[in-house]
This record gives C-alpha cells, sequence and structure tokens, in this order.
C-alpha cells in the first residue's frame, strides 16, 4: 500500500456500493450531529394528589377546632366565678316574722313554742343556646348534601362536618337552624324526709360491625390486562421487522455479488445459499417478535401486581381508620353515659341528705319563740347554698369534659390528615412513577437514530473488498467514513 501516486501499487479498495453506503453514513451521521438540542416538553414533577390537598384543607380547617368546646368551659367556669354563688347569699331573706337588725342575727317574735319550717327556695330556671347540628342539616340542604359527600370520602362523622360548617361559614352567612334554646332548671332542697329514690343507671356503648369496611384482595384475572399493555410495542416490532428485512436484503445482495463474481449466479449453490439465509432471517423474526410480546405482557403482569397492592394497602389504611373511628366514638358515649349516671346518682345522694339534715333541725326546733333563736332560717339557707355548690361543682367537671373533648377533636382531625397524606403520598407516587417512565421514552427515541446510525455502520465493518492492480493512490475512503462514523457513535452514546 502506497501514500503517493504515480508508481504502480496493489491495493484492496471497497466496491463501489461500499463506498456510496459509507457515504451514505457519514452523511446521515453529519445531518445527526447537526441536529440542534431538543429540550423535554413533558412535565418532570408529580403534582399534589386530590387526596393531599384535601388533607392541607382539612388541617387548616381543624386549625382551633377546640375553641368551642374550650370557650364553652371557660363560660361556664367565668359565670360561677362571678355570680354563680353569691346570688345565694344575695337571695337570703329572713323568715316571716324576724326582726332584721343591722349587724346581729335576725330573731322571731312571737308567743308560745312553735315548729321552725326552713323555707325551700323557688327553683332557678336558666337558658342558653347550643348548636344543633341535626337541626342545622335539615334546615340547610345543601350543607348536609356537601357533610354526606365528605362523610363518605373522609369517615368524618356528620355532626363534626356540621359544627366546621357552622364555625367556618354558616355564622358569617346567617344561616338558620343551628342554635337551640336549652333551659336548665335547679331545684333546691326543701326541709323534708330524706329519700334516695331509684339510683341512675349507665348504658353500656356498642360498636357496629357495619361501619368498619371489609379489605379484599384483588386478582390478576379481574384485572384488564388490556389497559395495561404498551400502546407502541406493535410499532417497535413492525420497526424492527422493517430492519431485519433491510439487513436480510443487503445479506441477500452481497452473497449474490459474491456469486456472480464467482460465476456461480443462479446455480444450485445460489438456490441453497438464499434458501439458508432465508431461514436464518424467519427464525430471527420470530424470536424477536416472540421477545418483545413476552416481555409486553410480563411489564404488563407487574403494573397489575403494583396496582392490586397498593389497593390492598389502602383498604387496609381505610379499615383501621373506620377502627379508629367507631371506637373513638363508643368510648365517647361510654365515657359521656359514665359521667352521666355518677352526676345523677351524686346529685340524689346530696338531696337526700339535705333532706336527712333539715329533717334533724325540725325536731330540735320545737322551742319558746323567745327563746327560739332565727339562726334555724340562716341554716337552712346555708344548706340551699350547698346544694347550689355541688351544682356548680358539677358544672366545673362537665366544664373540664368539654375541655378534655376538645383536644381529644384536635388529635383525632390530626389522625384524619394522617390517613390522608399518606394515600396522597403513594398516589403522587405513582404519578411521579408515570412522568419518569414518559421521560426515559422520551430519551430512547432521541436515542433511536443514533442506534439505527450504528446497526448501518456495523453491516459495513466486515471484510468488503477486491483486489487489482493500478498506478494511482491508494483510495482509503471506506476506511476513512467508517472511522469517521464509529467517532460520530462513540460522541453520541454518550448522550443517549
Amino acid at each position: 500500500m502506497s501514500g503517493g501516486g504515480g508508481q504502480t501499487v496493489q491495493s484492496n479498495a471497497p466496491p463501489q456500493y461500499v463506498q456510496d453506503a459509507h457515504q451514505q453514513n457519514l452523511g446521515a451521521g453529519s445531518a445527526l450531529a447537526d441536529r440542534p438540542y431538543e429540550p423535554y416538553t413533558g412535565a418532570r414533577i408529580a403534582d399534589w394528589t386530590p387526596d393531599q390537598t384535601s388533607a392541607f384543607n382539612l388541617a387548616r380547617s381543624s386549625v382551633g377546632a377546640w375553641q368551642p368546646f374550650v370557650g364553652t368551659a371557660g363560660a361556664v367556669a367565668s359565670d360561677i366565678a362571678t355570680g354563680g354563688v353569691g346570688g345565694l347569699f344575695a337571695g337570703t331573706q329572713p323568715p316571716q316574722g324576724a326582726t332584721s337588725v343591722p349587724g346581729a342575727a335576725p330573731r322571731l317574735v312571737g308567743n308560745g313554742p312553735t315548729m321552725v319550717q326552713a323555707q325551700a327556695r323557688a327553683p332557678k330556671v336558666t337558658s342558653r343556646q347550643e348548636f344543633d347540628p341535626s337541626a342545622y342539616l335539615s334546615a340547610n340542604s345543601d350543607v348536609a348534601d356537601w357533610a354526606h359527600q365528605v362523610s363518605a370520602q373522609t369517615g368524618q362523622s356528620l355532626t363534626d362536618l356540621a359544627a366546621q360548617h357552622w364555625q367556618q361559614y354558616g355564622q358569617g352567612e346567617g344561616r338558620n337552624g343551628a342554635m337551640r334554646t336549652i333551659e336548665d332548671t335547679v331545684y333546691y332542697p326543701s326541709m323534708q324526709a330524706a329519700q334516695i329514690g331509684q339510683t341512675a343507671l349507665m348504658d353500656a356503648a356498642r360498636m357496629n360491625r357495619g361501619d368498619i369496611r371489609d379489605v379484599t384482595a384483588g386478582k390478576f384475572t379481574d384485572a384488564n390486562l388490556s389497559a395495561y399493555l404498551n400502546p407502541y410495542t406493535q410499532s417497535v416490532i413492525d420497526t424492527t421487522l422493517s430492519d431485519l428485512s433491510r439487513q436480510n436484503d443487503q445479506v441477500n445482495n452481497a452473497m449474490r455479488a459474491r456469486l456472480a463474481a464467482a460465476g456461480a449466479f443462479g446455480g444450485s449453490r445460489s438456490a441453497i445459499a438464499e434458501t439458508e439465509n432465508a431461514r436464518n432471517y424467519l427464525d430471527t423474526v420470530a424470536r424477536t417478535s416472540a421477545g418483545l410480546h413476552s416481555q409486553n405482557f410480563t411489564q404488563a403482569q407487574g403494573a397489575i401486581g403494583r396496582d392490586q397492592d397498593r389497593a390492598l394497602t389502602a383498604g387496609g389504611m381505610n379499615q383501621g381508620m373506620d377502627w379508629n373511628v367507631t371506637s373513638g366514638n363508643a368510648n365517647f358515649v361510654q365515657s359521656a353515659n359514665a359521667a352521666n349516671a355518677a352526676a345523677e346518682n351524686a346529685r340524689l345522694a346530696r338531696n337526700a341528705e339535705l333532706l336527712q339534715q333539715a329533717n334533724a333541725t325540725n325536731m330540735g326546733a320545737e322551742v319558746t319563740l323567745s327563746q327560739f333563736d332565727s339562726s334555724q332560717a340562716f341554716q337552712a339557707a346555708l344548706a340551699n347554698q350547698q346544694a347550689a355548690l355541688q351544682g356548680n361543682n358539677q358544672r366545673l367537671d362537665a366544664a373540664r369534659t368539654l375541655a378534655g373533648l376538645g383536644g381529644q377533636v384536635q388529635g383525632l382531625a390530626g389522625n384524619d390528615v394522617s390517613a390522608l397524606l399518606g394515600i396522597g403520598g403513594q398516589q403522587q407516587g405513582m404519578n411521579q412513577a408515570n412522568l419518569d417512565l414518559a421521560y426515559a421514552d422520551w430519551l430512547r427515541q432521541q436515542g433511536f437514530p443514533m442506534q439505527q446510525l450504528q446497526f448501518r455502520h456495523g453491516l459495513l465493518s466486515g471484510p468488503v473488498g477486491s483486489t487489482s492492480t493500478s498506478s494511482t493512490k491508494t483510495d482509503n475512503t471506506g476506511q476513512l467514513v467508517g472511522s469517521g462514523i464509529s467517532a460520530a457513535a462513540t460522541v453520541a452514546a454518550a448522550f443517549f
């Protein structure tokens, strides 16, 4: 091989059709290298899911949910501190027939012994406004529809949703039917015979199995397989088969050229070679098509399994949330029943005790009118005051219970927020996986032309050429073109 001209050299130059193919590859490689950068325009980051947005809104709306309970408890305590007890002293009056001397205890006047009867104070009736969730939903059908929809989605009770809507929107909009008037009657015991009567019993709370959802595992045969198959599989198969067909044609052309050069074209050797090449081509087509179909089915099968696993996990979380809510409601009812029964029994026992004290006082009250001191009247007033103090203590206990419920309501709302965030996180992860898959497909599409160019270059990399004697400079165009395409393919492969 010589690098100069004018002397006779022996060269191994490739055939003209190979040189033409190298020129085509070089042109295709130059076009790829000159192609401008194409940015990816699809989404890369998954947005918040509806469940996550609902969790954010629920957390925001639950801020201050404890305030109605603590506010009511504070109002009760404030009422007791500012006037609930002192009013009893202010209302004490001397019994009929007594004289009042400033700075001294009142005394009775009259002749002869008499029975001192402590006067029973008239019942005290107070009224208060209380939120009625059932009446609020009945009077506002749009709110009722919203509450039923949200309750079905999140598991929240209609009572909590009605109170939430009233606090956030109903009061500002001036909606009707929300409040009801409650009258509380405080009875002061009179000095009569002590009788406890029948004690109050507590009803046991129960959990309803129908409030807890069942969890069932999905089957692969129940899934719609066609929805999970890659819709681009057939396009990939068609493109691959087209490439194989083009490669087979090139092989046949090269083989016929060799047979023609050897003078064996059209003979039995030509037929045998073409038959063997056709058999190899059909085997490759069959294996390639079967492999692509099998890969598509395997990917769809895995996607179905992952979806069913996520559905089973979500069902278990929903069932756990149902159990927690139902159990919590039952505990609230049980606690309320126990508190009501204890309060009623304490009231009955205290009334009996006060009445018994009144009877004892009456037995020692038979004294002469001149010697009898009106202190008995004050004792009756003190007994009434003690009864009022007992009632105030019960109201304080109820206020403490309300304040505790406020914290429990806030905690349950936090549990709902955590459950929604967990479900939304699973959904967002699936959305992100879909975006990542789309981006990976785009990268493969961008690199596909370079893969095709590498494939075409591979077809021309074998030992193809003919020996001749010439006095011209050796033509190494094929080697230079092949080297250039290999370098271009190497550089492009670094980006795809």
